[in-house]
């Protein structure tokens, strides 16, 4: 069998140029999964394209391609025409179990494709910046970035794992300056060192806060700030060990949070590690004449292009994050060798910065870095309750988002076989699933109010309520003395009644749902099908026995209960949310 959309494209093609005499492309053929099934698996508006070009009208040309159609067969039952054009084809029961099956037989590939096999993608997310707390809004650009990842090798990427992590810049300078010259905090600094890692954490975070506000104050403060931050990049000897310790402080804790939600790096870059060479590459850029002086900065005017002026390097001769940004795709696009693409989740204010830097590399460089790089930007994410901001400490910081969820998920764990350990564990996998799914389940660029009752939901569009009918599914194979043989099964000895259908007529659209959401960089689409698949298996579940049926039934259900099992579970995990046996 194959991803049966690219055949019916073909064959809609193969039957417009045998019996209209006209060629089209697959862009003309457009193919729905419609919302009532009465219209079938797939509606073509064919008809209604071509309906201007060929000057008739669409429902003389949909009945035209249609009955050219019905003479291919190609695993369909039925091929109708409704007004006003549409060509509704509807699929054999034997190609929806023989495709069923066939999730049985390659299981955990079930969903990939070498379709983008060749392509090598250099994907940079999480970025957090040592000195600061890893907050909700960084959980959803690590939960965003390792969903595409997985996404993405799931249809032949070859992917690289990148984050890029600020470790200098004022923001360090602010933190250290708090440590050094706030006693309240500094006595607490020797102490900090005995202290669990989160508590080190807490006490940068409380450094930070009170730097931010003596630069803000500006006068002596904000220059002690400033002198700090020269210090940093100059390595100056009195603050070095400082930084050195500190900055490990917030390495081993981004390492830990990483654990944590399953996520792991090919290569990490550090704004230290790059901004020499970006200095380097930004001096050259202003010999060229690609950037140029501007009141003792040197900056790259953008009004040629529609963009803006942005600095490079300030009057202190200090590389900004633009001048950064040089050095960071000098090393990305030497190191993997050619990129099909580079793509940065980064949050949307940064727009500006990357079609600045876009422009500055494709200027110094077209042949290597034309095209090849790409801003994804996501939505912002505030509690239900208001705003965030490190600045003002104020923030909720991804460790204790998920103590909270775990609290919450404690309650959903039923299943009164497991052991006390088992029940962390699973307690554990859910409360992470809960607050993954909630940062997944809507469009990237869509801002989220974030409720945490709703994500810890045993009820409606949730990661539990996923988790929950997968454990659902397995608990009802174990309870069947032994697996049904299908060895002789065929489609020919049952009929599917409207619930077992329902479930029929999703499974097989699960390869092409994944290849859509890896091109589309959009985990929400698989997390929209994952709930209809759930809700119409539960539906199916909650109406008919598996254990009592009669031996051809017990088969072909057992069949649709293992297949949706694994879908939800090779599903969850592209979503980077792990599954368990029981709940």
């Amino acid at each position: 069998m194959y991803l049966v959309r690219p055949e019916l494209i073909k064959l809609l093609k193969s039957a417009a140029l045998k019996s209209l005499k006209i060629k089209i492309s697959d862009e003309d053929v457009s193919l729905e999964h419609p919302a009532d099934p009465a219209f079938g698996d797939y509606s073509s508006s064919l008809a209604l394209t071509l309906a201007k070009q060929l000057e008739q009208s669409p429902m003389a040309i949909a009945n035209t391609v249609a009955e050219a159609v019905r003479k291919e067969k190609l695993y369909l039952e039925k091929v109708e025409v409704a007004p006003p054009g549409f060509i509704n084809l509807t699929l054999t029961k034997e190609y929806l179990l023989h495709e069923t099956a066939r999730v049985l037989t390659i299981r955990e590939l079930y969903g990939c494709s070498k379709a983008r096999a060749g392509q090598t993608i250099l994907l940079e997310f999480a970025h957090p910046n040592t000195h600061k707390q890893f907050h909700i809004g960084h959980l959803r650009n690590i939960t965003l970035g390792e969903s595409l990842a997985r996404l993405l090798k799931s249809q032949g990427v070859n992917l690289i794992r990148a984050n890029y992590q600020g470790d200098v810049g004022l923001h360090v300078a602010k933190a250290l300056w708090g440590l050094t010259q706030v006693s309240s905090i500094g006595s607490q600094l020797t102490k900090s060192r005995k202290l669990g890692l989160e508590k080190k954490i807490e006490l940068l975070g409380e450094a930070y806060v009170e730097g931010h506000k003596a630069f803000a104050k500006g006068g002596e403060t904000e220059a002690q700030v400033a002198a700090l931050n020269k210090k940093i990049y100059e390595k100056d000897p009195s603050i070095m060990p400082l930084w050195t310790e500190t900055r490990q402080w917030s390495l081993d804790y981004f390492d830990l949070i990483y654990k944590r939600l399953g996520s792991h790096f090919d290569r990490f870059y550090f704004e230290s590690e790059v901004f020499a060479k970006g200095l380097t590459i930004a001096r050259e850029a202003l010999k060229s004449g690609i950037l140029k002086e501007s009141q003792g900065a040197v900056v790259f005017d953008g009004s040629e292009y529609g963009l803006d002026t942005r600095v490079f390097i300030t009057g202190t001769g200090l590389p900004t994050y633009e001048a950064k940004e040089l050095g960071l795709a000098s090393l990305e696009f030497s190191e993997h060798g050619p990129l099909t693409k580079c793509i940065h989740v980064v949050a949307p204010e940064q727009s500006s910065f990357f079609k600045v830097t876009f422009k500055v590399e494709e200027l110094l460089d077209p042949g290597k870095y034309a095209l090849r790089q790409e801003h994804f930007d996501y939505g912002y994410v505030d509690l239900k309750e208001g705003k965030m901001s490190s600045r003002a400490g104020n923030i909720v910081t991804a460790l204790s988002l998920r103590d909270s969820a775990r609290l919450k998920a404690k309650e959903l764990i039923k299943d009164a076989t497991l052991t006390e350990v088992e029940r962390e564990e699973v307690t554990e996998k859910v409360a992470v699933g809960a607050v993954k799914y909630s940062l997944l389940r809507y469009g990237a660029r869509r801002n989220i109010s974030f409720d945490l009752k709703q994500s810890v939901a045993l009820e409606g569009n949730s990661g539990p309520y996923l988790q929950y009918t997968y454990a659902r599914a397995r608990s009802v194979l174990r309870k069947l003395e032994s697996a049904p043989s299908l060895a002789g099964f065929t489609s020919a000895s049952v009929n599917l009644n409207p619930e077992e259908g329902a479930v029929a007529r999703l499974i097989y659209r699960f390869p092409e749902v994944t290849k859509a959401a890896a091109a589309d960089y959009a985990p929400n689409v698989l997390g929209d099908y994952l709930y209809l698949l759930a809700q119409k298996f539960n539906a199916f579940y909650d109406k008919h026995s598996i254990l009592k049926a009669a031996p051809a039934e017990q088969e072909l259900r057992f069949l649709l209960t293992s297949a949706v099992a694994q879908i939800i579970k090779n599903g969850l995990n592209l979503l980077g949310i792990e599954v368990m046996e029981k709940m």
